[in-house]
């Protein structure tokens, strides 16, 4: 019986039928299981205190979300918070060329619904801005003296180009880490948005990033059809949704990514498996388009 396991039984009188499996996680220990009572549940143990605290506030928020797990309950042992969340039956996005368009544009329906959630502030910012700014130096500061100048010139980049970023004072709640293996589906239906770790006050923007990198150039027209769904959600048209203009915001955004990446690797010292010269690529990109 594992560390979760024994959570499991100890804190929330679950026991253990069937363990289910999960894929890699970044940032959690994780366990899905079906219990004897013969429901689906997923415990999580972030390895960051803020980050297990960042999930259980989002989570309440949206506790009338349709596509978001509900969360159960939470265990403290020392300083680790456990979080026992509501499982779904479906697996992470990785058939992205099959994808159909009613799969597309539910997803977006989906984050729409996401964005009308209002969010105190912009993590502790007064502005958008702010918190970009913010956090590309918090970033730079973490990065190694082999990719400090490179770094540099993504934040460069990006201060530079502030004023092309929708401006805000008033904060959405926003998933910061909408990639394809945070988005569940099955048999090619969009199921739900799972990992809320990230998640935090922002503009909707930030949340087509992750669509923009890795759907959009593995689904032909895809990017359109979440968009088209998201629309229907929002229903207010902003100059950002325009295809030719989030995409020249993306390229903004990709020096913010690349910076938040390599920071990462830095704290976590992990250069072994591609995502270091993957976040390098984003800032080369961002400066291209300087």
């Amino acid at each position: 019986m594992d560390e979760l396991e024994r959570v499991a039984k100890a804190d929330f009188g679950l026991e253990l039928l069937n363990r289910l499996p999960v894929t890699e996680s970044f940032s959690s220990a994780v366990l899905s299981f079906v219990a004897t009572d013969d429901r689906h549940y997923v415990l999580k143990r972030p390895w960051a205190a803020n980050k297990a605290e960042r999930e259980a506030a989002a989570l309440r928020l949206l506790d009338s979300h349709p596509a978001v797990p509900a969360l159960l309950g939470t265990s403290r042992r020392g300083n680790d918070l456990y979080l026992l969340i509501e499982g779904f039956d479906g697996k992470p996005w990785d058939k992205i060329d099959q994808s159909t368009p009613g799969l597309l544009r539910d997803l977006g329906r989906s984050i729409g619904l996401l964005h009308q959630t209002p969010a105190e502030d912009f993590d502790g910012k007064p502005t958008w801005h702010d918190l970009l700014a913010a956090n590309a130096d918090r970033y730079i500061s973490a990065i190694g003296p082999a990719d400090a100048d490179l770094a540099e010139q993504g934040r460069a980049t990006l201060k530079r180009r502030l004023g092309e970023v929708p401006a805000a004072d008033t904060a959405v709640l926003v998933h910061f880490d909408l990639r394809p293996g945070n988005i569940l589906v099955s048999d090619q239906q969009f199921v739900g948005i799972i990992d809320f770790e990230a998640c935090r006050g922002g503009h909707p923007s930030m949340d087509f990033f992750k669509l923009w990198q890795q759907v959009a150039p593995h689904a032909e027209g895809g990017l359109t059809e979440i968009l088209s769904g998201y629309r229907e959600t929002v229903l207010t048209e902003q100059p950002w949704m325009d295809l030719d203009s989030l995409d020249q915001l993306m390229r903004i955004y990709a020096a913010y990514h690349g910076m938040a990446g390599l920071a990462w690797c830095y704290i976590r010292d992990n250069f072994a498996d591609g995502f270091a010269d993957a976040n390098r690529d984003l800032l080369r990109l961002s400066r291209g388009h300087d």
